[in-house]
């Protein structure tokens, strides 16, 4: 069965042979926005990066965890409770550098708890697609460098966000050694699901998709309010769902197939 997740941009799996505790505490002000996709430069692709090296590190400030109930928790504290958990999603603002260097700080926090419960941790991906998995692998075993990374996982074409506020996170998990997932279906489905509906889609073998659950009412509250006042013909609004709910159910069976 498909664990449901809202959309997020980084899940870590803390793995033990144990029944699935899923956490439900959050970064405070952490909030997801869709991708904008950037242009390619006028004389050829982009260049890997153009920030600042330690953009990431110049943003550490204070962060917090609110557990559901309003309860805040303080960074240790936060820490400790996300390293019971079997997995857990970390939401941000793709552009925020501060969020990066919370999910920076939130992965050290569980490389340096994990190994006290005897637990392996995996990271999870939703700005790489499923069809690029082996060119993550080959970056993290240093058979490529990072712009055959970036070339091989067409993250300038199907994500577009600056990679420097990724980098570190990254480049952690793969000093690291840990296992690091591309979560996301690929773009080219989603867009069909948008066009022309799923039933389309259920029909191609070829597509191998995940269990998909329509009829979920509160995740189409949240879909609903998320996309309140966006120019959308009301005709369109299901095929928008739809695909939303291809990219969720995706991300949640790829991380479930792990935690498996």
């Amino acid at each position: 069965m498909t664990m449901r997740l809202l959309p997020c941009s980084l899940l870590l799996c803390a793995v033990l042979g144990c029944a699935s505790r899923q956490s439900t505490a959050t970064l405070g002000e952490s909030r997801d926005l869709p991708p904008e996709p950037r242009a390619k430069e006028a004389h050829g692709k982009p260049p890997v990066s153009r920030l600042p090296r330690d953009v990431v590190a110049r943003a550490a400030m204070p962060f917090f965890g609110i557990r559901a109930d309003g309860t805040r928790l303080e960074p240790e504290r936060l820490l400790r409770e996300l390293s019971a958990a079997d997995f857990f999603c970390v939401g941000e603002q793709h552009d925020n550098p501060h969020h990066h260097w919370a999910e920076l700080r939130v992965l050290r926090g569980l490389l340096a708890h994990a190994p006290m419960r005897g637990r392996e941790i995996a990271l999870g991906l939703e700005m790489i697609q499923l069809p690029f998995q082996k060119v993550v692998d080959d970056y993290l075993q240093w058979e490529i460098d990072e712009e055959e990374l970036l070339d091989g996982v067409e993250w300038h074409e199907r994500w577009g966000y600056d990679w420097g506020f990724y980098r570190p996170v990254v480049e952690l998990a793969r000093r690291a050694r840990l296992r690091v997932l591309a979560l996301n279906t690929p773009r080219e489905p989603t867009r069909r699901a948008a066009s022309e509906g799923l039933d389309e889609l259920q029909d191609d073998d070829s597509l191998k998709l995940p269990e998909i659950d329509l009829d979920d009412e509160e995740h189409r509250a949240w879909f609903d309010k998320a996309t309140h006042g966006h120019p959308t013909p009301a005709s369109d609004k299901d095929g928008m769902y739809e695909a939303q709910v291809l990219w969720d159910e995706t991300m949640a069976d790829t991380a479930a197939k792990h935690l498996r």
